[in-house]
């Protein structure tokens, strides 16, 4: 009996220090959601916390704006913020907006609190544009509407004691109509408890947790601390009539005009072909010759992005072996057996090396991505740290072009423009035109066969400055050399400049003009190693002829891993968070954490 009792004094001081190190600690959480008819969310988060050192109060950090992972944002409108004691009293407040978030500062700027003291916060806000919707799910044959929501947020920098959720229902639901998830962990946690039949207090050991499920209302409480970093998240999935969803076509659909409405495609067709003549036309750049170098130095990726004015995977796998020839990382193929045989795996190992002057801020903001996954980076940390935020390296290549004098604008912001001008032109002609004629369906056909006449252009529009085409004409002459470059012309080329450093120099081109074998095995006679930043099978009897089937297998790999984000990402961005057991901890919308000020 007294060794027990040692044991368990032991073990209570060992989950102690952590929070003790902390200048505050939520011993705990408890998040209140309100589903109403409206599909829009109450929440109301009750935070006890115990401060350790003197502080003013906490800080509560509220996404609203969500990267899919898919090129675009979703947004989900966080209001009505409010912020009170847990007595009912008010406590001084300041709300702002910054980076995607809702920042919630509570407590007196000039009151510090004594340390031990305990505090009670009550955080209320109204969501709207949470729900997904689903007219069928796996094991669902009708519609659904689904709330993922992070609930406690995974962004807290200390300790969560004791944590637990409610979600209270806009109506009573039949036992069966209601399939309630919760996952609980660090962001990408997989394990889960879950409910679909009506019960209390349900243990689910594999998150340490009791889950309840009534006719009204859900719940989940943690019984054991939640570090640093982990959080509390759900998923609730019922019937789509329960709620109302909102519908854009149904206030419109009054307004819509058929016969002028069949002008409607020849109409935009003549009106951009106007605007592109006069601003999106590229400059002549005259005759194309063969270049021996890129323009301006233009890296492999901005090349890429340069020649068809597009970032696709290639462009990305391009940043990635500029690194690697940089020696930021290197490549190694991983052989591992099978069922059906021997197979290798692409991993990037970081070096450790700091990011210097030779690097561009793509490639540094891409060297940062890979080494949040870690000293070794395989396909699934790919889809995990890479493609989630494949935009915003778009963006940061787009920049760097127009930073070079090569557009005047973003092309990305050119086609966004684009679409936005024509299909918000096109809204207003299918809202007002009805009224003139009294017809409906030849005018939303119209509009129908509009769209691709705006995404056509949207795609061209993008304009090039006189010094962008000039650098396209020159970019073309290096493209052409580096797809017909023979032994010949590397053994004259190499009298300036050794052949390991014209390989290792113009590969990433090569990769994002999609000629990488092309490329590898013009210096198959030159060439006798393998280059120091690739480990992986090597004959010396093949060289260079065998690397460049082997390279293309690996970037093919690194280039699918970095454009496929996860199953589910972030908040989803419309995909569910239990088809195929695609959800984790931390997915959905809500989320955050917060800090001591």
């Amino acid at each position: 009996m007294k060794s027990r009792f040692i044991l368990c004094f032991f073990a209570l001081i060992a989950i102690s220090l952590p929070a003790l190190s902390q200048p505050y600690v939520i011993e705990r959480m408890d998040v209140v959601v309100d589903v109403h008819e409206d599909s829009s969310l109450g929440v109301t988060e009750q935070i006890r916390v115990r401060f350790f050192e003197p502080r003013r109060g906490i800080i509560r950090q509220i996404p609203y704006r969500y990267d899919t992972g898919r090129g675009y944002k979703r947004l989900v409108e966080v209001r009505a913020v409010e912020a009170r004691l847990g007595d009912g009293s008010s406590v001084p407040t300041k709300v702002w907006r910054e980076n995607d978030r809702v920042h919630i500062r509570i407590g007196d700027p000039d009151v510090y609190l004594e340390r031990d003291t305990v505090m009670t916060y009550v955080i209320q806000y109204q969501v709207i544009g949470a729900f997904n919707w689903f007219d069928a799910m796996e094991g669902w044959d009708e519609p659904t509407a689904e709330l993922y929501w992070n609930a406690t947020g995974d962004e807290w920098d200390t300790v969560i004691q004791e944590a637990a959720c409610k979600i209270r229902f806009p109506k009573a639901f039949q036992e069966g109509q209601v399939r309630f998830r919760v996952f609980a962990g660090p962001y990408g946690s997989r394990e889960y408890g879950e409910l679909t039949r009506f019960e209390f207090d349900a243990p689910a050991e594999a998150i340490q947790a009791t889950l309840s499920l009534t006719s009204q209302e859900a719940g989940a409480v943690r019984y054991e601390p939640l570090p640093p970093g982990s959080g509390l998240t759900f998923v609730m999935s019922f019937p789509a009539d329960a709620i109302h969803r909102p519908s854009f076509l149904t206030q419109a659909r009054l307004f819509l005009l058929p016969n002028i409405g069949l002008l409607l495609p020849v109409l935009y067709l003549l009106g951009f072909w106007w605007i592109w003549a006069y601003r999106g036309k590229d400059p002549s750049h005259g005759p194309v010759a063969v270049r021996y170098e890129p323009p301006d130095g233009l890296t492999g990726a901005e090349a890429g992005a340069m020649l068809d004015e597009r970032v696709d995977p290639r462009d990305i796998s391009a940043g990635i072996l500029s690194l690697a020839t940089k020696g930021y990382i290197k490549i190694k193929r991983k052989k591992r057996k099978t069922l059906f045989g021997t197979k290798y795996d692409t991993i990037l190992v970081n070096t450790n090396t700091e990011p210097g002057d030779d690097l561009t801020e793509f490639e540094k903001y891409l060297l940062e991505r890979l080494r949040a996954g870690g000293a070794s980076v395989d396909d699934d940390d790919l889809r995990r740290y890479v493609a989630p935020h494949l935009t915003t390296l778009r963006d940061m290549l787009y920049e760097s072009l127009v930073k070079r004098g090569y557009y005047m604008q973003s092309p990305a912001a050119v086609r966004a423009g684009t679409v936005v001008m024509g299909l918000v032109s096109l809204v207003l002609f299918v809202w007002f035109l009805p009224a003139l004629t009294g017809s409906v369906t030849t005018t939303l056909l119209g509009a129908l066969l509009t769209v691709p006449v705006i995404l056509f252009f949207a795609k061209i529009m993008p304009q090039r400055t006189p010094k962008g085409a000039a650098a396209l004409r020159d970019l073309k002459g290096f493209e052409e050399f580096i797809r017909r470059a023979d032994a010949e012309e590397i053994r004259r080329l190499s009298e300036k400049r050794p052949e390991a450093v014209l390989f290792n120099e113009f590969l990433p081109h090569a990769i994002a003009f999609g000629a990488t074998a092309l490329w590898v095995r013009a210096f198959a006679a030159a060439l006798k190693d393998p280059p120091s930043w690739y480990d992986g099978p090597w004959d010396p009897n093949v060289g260079y002829y065998g690397f460049a089937d082997d390279l293309a297998r690996s970037i093919s790999s690194v280039s699918s891993a970095a454009a496929t984000p996860p199953r589910s990402s972030g908040a989803s961005g419309g995909s569910s968070g239990f088809s195929g057991g695609g959800g984790f901890s931390g997915g959905g919308f809500g989320g955050g954490g917060g800090s001591s000020w």
